[in-house]
């Protein structure tokens, strides 16, 4: 079904957006024509919360087209209301063009927003939810009046520019690399600088506009998904402002829990998973204070999972969806001498933004030198370019392919497109070590025995289970060393540190919820229970957390 999705969005890539929106529209205005989402939320939340709400007041922030983010806020808004909490809902419901959590790059389709609101409107309407607009308190001519201002400034004050004591080029940044599907901002470019520019003035209005509505409503707790993306950054700097305590909530990925594998969450208060997880300096805090009581039959579950590819939202290639003839040569290729792989990141990943360290300016700095070294080298290299390049979703404004054309015929350096279907753990069966910028493929190469350099911080670097340069002269010197088996590992110890890292991260720091059914590939989720007195207190170990964690 998939596929033939994928097929039609790039055959009628002009149009679709708008027969999407016809399509939905027909979808939710017919009760009888209601995808299984709406039908879940028609049967099981139609209900209202009885009771007495004396405790706290929660604000629900949403202003992204993640309509399986808003299904989670309305459940786990359920669940605070049953524990005698009161909710409000504060929406986005302005079009931004330039902007978009999921965005097609270079602009958000106008139809693809109006399916968005349609979705919000139906989703919110059967769930009794009562949202406050953004555009009730956003000024569209202050907007336009900061965006003049910042058009006529130079680069540098554009990065140092400051609206009431905050730095907004910054907080913009992961926003617009995001949307952009690049590694940096291009001052030259006429595109970059739009975003920019509409983006940090977009910004600036929004924080003004979250204050405006925190001053009336004076919520005690303001909740908002991921916290990165510049609408729900705005928003904790109003909260900041204003001493609000606030948690950000992040999807993670599919864990066992109780019979089966369930969508989970990352939940932060006061900071951001992502910032957390960014970087080593966060992750050993994070290690140290977690229980280390450790379920390593559950960590070999999900490994199993991920490594057959059936438990991801989106699916890239499985050992048993895979292109066998260019396995079978790549066999061949590594037999003849010692081979490495090298797998390539997202340059426009928001992880990125927060990491410590690096021994390179850049993703394709780091790849082009890398790929020159092995050039000279008597050993082979395989590079495995992203997958995600080749999504519809996550089109690149500059495909890695290009920046290493010139490597394509080396005898010793095999390139894999991201267009190849090519499973990574198959790739991981192949060679004696692995280079990594900041993938958890080096985590999961270190799970195997195998020596890893890294050129990037990430969670699991500085901890023992990888090589992590932080200049150019000590990563060349840590290539030399892997290329001849000289490395100072030790593999069953680096097994033990990977496994204990990946354990954490993966599942022990995840707070899974068994009441949401992810689609895969964007499809909308899907309820996994039948009456709102599920969601009740002391019912669901899982569940319970996350609503002390958000309302205590």
């Amino acid at each position: 079904m998939q596929n033939i999705k994928q097929f039609f969005r790039q055959r009628l890539s002009s149009i679709w957006p708008k027969l999407s929106y016809i399509y939905w529209l027909i979808k939710t205005k017919i009760p009888l024509f209601y995808p299984k989402l709406l039908k879940d939320i028609d049967r099981v939340l139609s209900s209202s919360v009885k009771g007495n709400s004396n405790e706290k007041k929660i604000l629900f922030f949403h202003q992204s087209n993640g309509i399986d983010n808003l299904s989670f806020q309305i459940i786990i808004s359920k669940a605070l209301e049953l524990r005698k909490n009161t909710i409000e809902y504060f929406i986005g419901d302005i079009y931004f063009p330039n902007s978009c959590n999921l965005g097609i790059y270079p602009k958000l389709d106008y139809f693809r927003y109006l399916q968005y609101k349609l979705l919000v409107k139906k989703i919110t309407d059967l769930s009794h939810i009562n949202p406050e607009n953004t555009s009730g308190y956003f000024s569209i001519l202050n907007r336009d009046k900061i965006l003049s201002y910042i058009k006529n400034l130079s680069e540098n004050e554009i990065k140092n520019f400051k609206y009431k004591n905050n730095n907004i080029f910054t907080i913009a940044l992961p926003s617009v690399l995001h949307f952009l599907r690049a590694e940096n901002i291009d001052f030259k470019s006429s595109l970059d600088t739009r975003v920019l520019f509409e983006t940090m003035s977009n910004i600036c209005e929004m924080y003004d506009t979250c204050v405006r509505y925190l001053e009336i409503k004076k919520p005690n707790i303001v909740c908002l998904v991921n916290g990165l993306h510049w609408p729900a950054a705005s928003m904790i700097l109003a909260a900041k402002n204003k001493k609000i305590k606030f948690v950000t909530t992040e999807e993670h990925f599919r864990v066992p829990y109780e019979g089966d594998f369930h969508s989970s969450f990352l939940l932060d208060v006061n900071s951001t998973s992502i910032e957390k997880l960014s970087n080593a300096s966060h992750f050993k805090n994070i290690l140290k204070k977690t229980d280390n009581k450790i379920n390593y039959d559950v960590l070999d579950e999900f490994l199993k999972s991920r490594e057959e590819s059936r438990t991801e939202t989106i699916t890239y290639a499985s050992k048993n969806n895979q292109n066998n003839n260019l396995l079978n040569k790549l066999k061949v290729f590594s037999k003849k001498r010692k081979t490495f792989v090298l797998f390539t990141g997202i340059g426009w990943d928001s992880a990125y933004r927060y990491a410590a360290s690096s021994a390179f300016t850049n993703s394709e700095e780091w790849l082009v030198e890398t790929a020159k070294y092995f050039q000279k080298s008597e050993a082979n290299l395989i590079i495995r370019i992203h997958p995600a390049e080749n999504y519809s979703n996550f089109r690149m404004k500059k495909k890695t392919i290009n920046s290493i054309k010139d490597f394509i015929d080396l005898e010793n350096i095999f390139i894999v497109d991201s267009k190849v279907k090519i499973n990574a753990y198959s790739l991981m069966d192949l060679v004696s070590g692995g280079i990594t910028w900041a993938s958890t493929t080096g985590l999961e190469m270190a799970m195997r025995g195998l020596p890893v350099i890294t050129a990037f911080d990430r969670i699991y670097t500085q901890l023992g289970c990888s090589f992590d340069p932080r200049s150019k002269k000590d990563y060349f010197k840590y290539l030399d060393k892997l290329i001849n088996f000289d490395l100072d590992i030790d593999r069953e110890k680096t097994k033990i540190i990977a496994r204990e890292i990946a354990y954490h991260y993966f599942i022990g720091l995840n707070h899974p919820l068994k009441f949401i059914k992810r689609g895969f590939d964007y499809d909308l989720p899907s309820l996994n229970f039948n009456s709102l007195s599920e969601l009740n207190s002391g019912l669901d170990k899982s569940l319970d957390n996350i609503c002390e964690l958000i309302a205590n």
